[in-house]
């Protein structure tokens, strides 16, 4: 674990930071190309089918940041049925955004949200217990209105599983998508209020 000095008073402390965490690159479809420790995410160019890559798997309350630059890519949870080795972006077990609207809520493919841009960032609240995740884009407020902090009107809801992890699934085979899991790397964070959505290393 990476380390720093705080000296204060002539004394010297050992202060641990956190690594930084990039997707799992053991959980990944072979088509999936990660670079920049696993925190950026393409298919390669031997075909366009799309291909799925998961995160180490999380619980409870959990936050995260993604800038999805291509549109070719949707981005959530999947629950523990969702094998990355063969997924495509229409499977059940996956709650999911792409940046032009689209949702996959357990299978079911609808243009029912707003559309980003290839410079937003896009900024999830899953709370796992719950079965509900939050979407906002930037420094906007979650889409549909909903609140993290109290729980209420989630962007995605009925989450229905015994283990999660935090999914992409992509067929862009230029473009990367980056992954902003860990406090540190973080370029908005939960908000006020909302310190009870850790990173998915703490």
């Amino acid at each position: 674990m990476p380390t720093g000095s705080l000296t204060q008073g002539g004394f010297s402390q050992v202060i641990s930071t956190p690594p930084v965490v990039g997707w799992n690159a053991s959980d990944a479809n072979s088509a999936i190309v990660l670079l920049d420790h696993n925190t950026k995410v393409r298919r390669d160019a031997v075909s366009s089918d799309w291909a799925a890559v998961a995160s180490q798997p999380v619980s409870g309350k959990v936050y995260w940041e993604i800038s999805l630059i291509d549109p070719d890519t949707y981005t959530g949870v999947a629950n523990q049925d969702f094998d990355t080795s063969s997924a495509s972006f229409d499977e059940t077990d996956f709650w999911g955004y792409r940046r032009n609207g689209y949702t996959n809520r357990d299978g079911v493919i609808t243009l029912d949200l707003t559309s980003g841009g290839d410079t937003d960032v896009y900024r999830f609240w899953l709370d796992t217990a719950a079965g509900k995740m939050w979407l906002a884009i930037s420094g906007a407020s979650p889409l549909g209105g909903g609140d993290p902090v109290a729980g209420t009107t989630p962007t995605f809801s009925s989450i229905a599983g015994t283990t999660f992890r935090l999914v992409q699934v992509t067929r862009d085979q230029t473009l990367e998508s980056q992954a902003y899991f860990s406090r540190q790397t973080w370029l908005h964070g939960p908000g006020a209020g909302a310190e009870a959505f850790k990173a998915i290393n703490e």
